[in-house]
């Protein structure tokens, strides 16, 4: 079996254990959510802020490390935007033609600094930038695989100091 058939058959078997441990965890989710509709369709109010600096006050004032506070709504915690992150967040929302929906799609794919991409966490970004690397690699023989990979490292330190250069001289 050649290395080729045998990268095809692990990629094979990588694709369906990801879409079938999808498919599951999507039945669990639907399932979760009919099985216990009734508990959060109660109709109750969310939890108020008086509610939540209530309860901070009676977890203060407890006594022998016992809380005798009575919390209503155990999951549902109160949230302050601080910094308006919800407000910037919820803008309205623009109508989108072809074009920009696919311009957008990828710019989402193809980072443009993949140092800001694992800063920010975009890991769609990163895993287009590990595929493109990949294949790179993969196209070397066994022997000179070392060698590409070096190449390429030294290429893109090449590419960033080039960058950093124009962006000096503006």
């Amino acid at each position: 079996m050649s290395l080729h058939e045998h990268s095809k058959r692990i990629g094979g078997r990588t694709l369906a254990c990801y879409l079938l441990t999808t498919c599951v965890a999507a039945a669990i989710g639907v399932a979760m959510a009919i099985l216990f509709r009734s508990t959060f369709n109660s109709g109750e109010k969310g939890v108020t802020e008086d509610d939540a600096l209530a309860d901070v006050a009676n977890l203060n004032s407890s006594t022998n490390e016992r809380y005798e506070g009575y919390r209503k709504a155990v999951a549902l915690f109160l949230q302050r935007d601080i910094n308006s992150t919800y407000q910037r967040a919820d803008g309205a929302l623009e109508d989108l033609t072809l074009t920009d929906a696919v311009q957008l799609l990828l710019d989402a794919l193809v980072p443009s600094n993949i140092t800001n991409a694992f800063a920010e966490g975009t890991l769609l970004s990163i895993v287009m930038f590990a595929v493109a690397f990949g294949a790179i690699l993969a196209r070397g023989n066994a022997r000179g695989r070392l060698q590409v990979a070096t190449e390429v490292i030294h290429d893109l330190r090449r590419l960033a100091a080039r960058v950093n250069e124009s962006w000096i001289e503006i």
